[in-house]
């Protein structure tokens, strides 16, 4: 009796069925089409490649970012969302020191918490760009000061939440370090849009 004959029968099907499926992936994806020099700088440097395979399925592929200068297009586009995102909590957050203590106690934790979250996902996003290997060691440290600071927010709307004042200052002592990291790599890297 051979071992094939063991499987239940659900498998005995599967598996040829996933092999074939496999094998017509790779060879569709093999004859993916090839696009112009012209036409290949006019698409966006940070979107994904479609191949479509022979059975018309279409499968997304990453873009490798292959200059520094598209490296820093890409990563100005991150930071221009994340300067769109963070505007109008650092606005509301203005007007709330403008008012009264009160509100400030119930506002700003929230607030802060977006914010923090906002620059959680701008370095995520920078992490997860296709750079060459020579872009990976900034991008990384200017993500690491980017989620650090906002890692810091979080832990100040938590502390600002209970009231415990000294956790409070001592986050705006980091968040201060932590945003000239990250401004400061950023410039050095040419990421002027991370760096206003």
């Amino acid at each position: 009796m051979n071992a094939y004959r063991r499987l239940p029968r659900w498998a005995q099907w599967t598996i040829p069925v996933v092999v074939v499926l496999a094998i017509i992936g790779a060879a569709g994806s093999s004859s993916s089409k090839k696009t112009s020099p012209a036409a290949e700088a006019k698409t966006p440097t940070h979107a994904r490649a479609r191949t479509t395979t022979a059975l018309g399925w279409t499968i997304k592929r990453e873009r490798r970012l292959d200059t520094q200068a598209q490296v820093i297009a890409a990563g100005n586009a991150i930071c221009r969302a994340m300067n769109g995102r963070l505007a109008p909590l650092f606005k509301r957050f203005q007007a709330l020191k403008e008012e009264a203590e009160a509100p400030i106690q119930q506002e700003l934790p929230p607030l802060l918490t977006k914010a923090g979250k906002a620059l959680a996902t701008a370095s995520g996003e920078l992490r997860d760009l296709p750079a060459p290997t020579s872009s990976i060691p900034m991008l990384e440290r200017l993500a690491e000061a980017l989620n650090a600071t906002g890692a810091t927010y979080i832990e100040e709307s938590a502390a600002l939440s209970t009231g415990d004042m000294q956790t409070v200052k001592a986050d705006e002592h980091a968040i201060v370090h932590t945003a000239a990291m990250a401004h400061g790599f950023a410039a050095r890297y040419g990421l002027h849009d991370c760096s206003n």
